[in-house]
């Protein structure tokens, strides 16, 4: 296709999803970069607002998405708690339906997902008395009307952008949002990128704690090595769905980490297993990036050390 002039394809049966990804790919250079999902650099600045300590559970099954969201949301003035899966929120809000001011739920989890997290909850709780807002990797109507359907007060996608998920708090609990002070990041010895992460829309992701993104490196290179091994077997054993939902978890976290390739590239091998088109250059691909981004990480620890 690529020798004919075609610049991407579309496999049928077409979902709203894949269609949109696709159209912008094929415009997204001559359309405003606020077109692009989870893409946007963050500014030299970043927003704070007074959460006046209301308590926010976190529905999350992914530890890097997890210590993220709560380093934003604990920086700006709430208190968090964090759970791994759909069944420990509905658990907790079962035990005290008052515990809490808002949900932050994920929505793909194993188990429970937090469709089904949310269904459950609604039948504790309504709306108006424990807002339920979904994290979500899509942005699309399709997506949001789904949200809405099983009784989540609104969505936010994923990557987090920092505003977007403050702004979305101080609407659904009726908090000032006005911004208190933005502060300029730090000046850190880090370069701003490394060959498939940018470093510096990390730090600035988790408002300019660079130990923190430094720590989470670290760990996602120790945990994904692993979760690699386990996603090719997987696939070897034609064991798809999990494959897929490996694929989304590294996925996920790879985007929230500023790896916007390795993110790209595990969305598309995940997107070609659902469909059965898997190729060995297709996981070739997909694998380059991720040992780019392993050895990115591993020439910062040697910097580092070497300025020890």
């Amino acid at each position: 296709a690529e020798q004919m002039g075609v610049q991407d394809c579309l496999p049928k049966p077409i979902n709203a999803s894949q269609l949109y990804d696709c159209i912008m790919r094929a415009l997204g250079k001559q359309l405003p970069k606020a077109h692009w999902r989870g893409q946007l650099e963050s500014t030299e600045q970043y927003n704070k607002i007074n959460g006046q300590g209301k308590r926010i559970l976190l529905v999350e099954d992914q530890a890097t998405n997890r210590q993220i969201a709560m380093e934003i949301l604990q920086y700006n003035g709430f208190q968090v708690e964090a759970v791994e899966n759909g069944q420990q929120a509905v658990d907790l809000v079962r035990r005290d339906s008052t515990a809490y001011d808002a949900v932050l739920m994920d929505i793909q989890m194993p188990d429970l997902d937090g469709y089904e997290a949310t269904q459950l909850i609604r039948k504790i709780v309504d709306k108006e008395h424990l807002p339920i807002i979904a994290l979500t990797a899509h942005a699309i109507e399709e997506e949001r009307r789904k949200c809405l359907l099983s009784g989540m007060n609104s969505h936010i996608t994923k990557p987090i952008d920092v505003n977007q998920l403050l702004s979305e708090l101080c609407r659904c609990l009726a908090i000032n949002c006005i911004q208190e002070s933005p502060s300029e990041l730090q000046q850190t010895d880090l370069p701003d990128t490394l060959p498939g992460i940018n470093i510096k829309q990390g730090v600035q992701r988790l408002l300019g704690n660079a130990s923190l993104y430094c720590e989470l490196l670290s760990g996602f290179a120790g945990q994904q090595v692993k979760l690699i091994a386990e996603i090719r077997q997987a696939i070897d054993q034609k064991k798809f769905t999990k494959a897929e939902k490996l694929l989304h978890r590294l996925s996920g976290s790879a985007g929230n980490l500023s790896m916007p390739d390795l993110s790209r590239e595990a969305k598309l091998l995940k997107y070609n297993i659902s469909i059965n088109s898997v190729k060995q250059d297709n996981w070739e691909v997909f694998e380059n990036a991720f040992q780019q981004v392993i050895q990115s990480i591993n020439s910062l620890h040697l910097l580092h050390e070497n300025e020890l």
